[in-house]
């Protein structure tokens, strides 16, 4: 080997640059958030918080994904227009039409960024021991960017999302009791601001009716079928809020018998989701105030039949004084 090969092979040159396709973005959301309450895990793995970033870009979109479903389910006559349309928004794996030789899906038609702000450690009770979270009060700024190549009936169906998320939402683990809630600091277009504009979105939000007798939204979670919905009353602090709906949900899960847990409150024998999602809607600004939300949804007849179930939870909510029907 020459002086100059034996040069080379310990210096090889750079390997010449490569051109990534890139599509330009005409629009960009930025939104500063906030925990309501503690947040469970939240991270890439089970039950760990993110080191670098409290609150990741794939979480988001997860869960912008479960929302704009529960707002839309409603508009689709089958699960597969549904998963279509979710697709051209939000992105799907990458993939070759056999046929075609054409790309599937793709990275869909948002880009989120996530700037964490602050975040505090803390711990939480939960049963007889507790465990690690992150405390209210962490923020971080989200940034949605929208490419040109999308038409506004898109940015406003993502916005929609975006707007159901921050209201009835929420990111880690538990978040249908309430754990994780977050709200909006910022005047983002449509968020409510004042006690008044929130109940007003909430009871709108609520009303969404079903333009088709066999819709996608039996697959799915959707606002527009919804058992019940309750609306308590306006506080200044969502923490003691979320503690005080679990605490309601606590003493309707005592008044069904041991048989009846698993099929009509969620198990893990089969597994599924709750049908009660515990929320804790905040306004917007440096002075929020909380409306908490107990949404009822229909689970799947075919994992078991709630009927009675459901009528019996929704009388002990009824009884409530602090909580007040609400939607058709």
């Amino acid at each position: 080997m020459s002086a100059s090969d034996a040069k080379t092979h310990r210096n090889p040159p750079d390997p010449p640059a490569v051109k990534l396709k890139t599509h330009p973005y005409s629009d960009t959301i930025e939104v500063d958030v906030e925990l309501v309450t503690p947040m469970l895990g939240g991270g890439a793995r089970q039950r760990e918080h993110d080191r670098d970033c409290w609150l990741r870009p794939s979480t988001v979109k997860g869960h912008l994904r479960f929302w704009w479903r529960a707002l839309n389910a409603h508009r689709f006559d089958t699960p597969f227009e549904l998963r279509r349309r979710e697709r051209q928004l939000f992105g799907g794996p990458g993939a070759f039409d056999p046929r075609t030789r054409k790309p599937i899906d793709g990275p869909g038609l948002l880009r989120i960024q996530v700037h964490p702000l602050q975040a505090t450690k803390a711990k939480v009770r939960l049963g007889q021991r507790q465990v690690d979270c992150l405390a209210a009060k962490s923020r971080a700024t989200l940034a949605f960017r929208f490419p040109s190549r999308s038409n506004q009936d898109e940015r406003n169906e993502i916005i929609d999302a975006i707007r159901a998320w921050v209201v009835f939402g929420g990111v880690g683990g538990k978040t249908r009791r309430a754990f994780g809630a977050i709200r909006a600091i910022n005047d983002l277009p449509g968020i409510p601001s004042d006690d008044t504009s929130l109940v007003n979105y909430i009871e709108r939000t609520l009303r969404i009716t079903s333009q088709t007798k066999h819709s996608a939204k039996r697959y799915c979670l959707s606002l527009a079928s919804l058992h019940a919905a309750y609306l308590g009353p306006s506080v200044i602090d969502g923490k003691a809020a979320a503690q005080q709906l679990r605490q309601q949900y606590r003493e309707a899960w005592r008044s069904f018998s041991p048989s009846q847990h698993p099929a009509a409150l969620g198990g893990i024998n089969p597994r599924h989701a709750s049908p009660v999602l515990l929320c804790v809607a905040g306004t917007a600004g440096e002075s929020p105030r909380y409306r908490p939300v107990v949404l009822v949804t229909r689970p799947h007849a075919s994992r078991h039949d709630p009927a009675f179930t459901l009528e019996q939870l929704t009388s002990h909510l009824a009884a409530n004084p602090n909580l007040k029907r609400v939607g058709s």
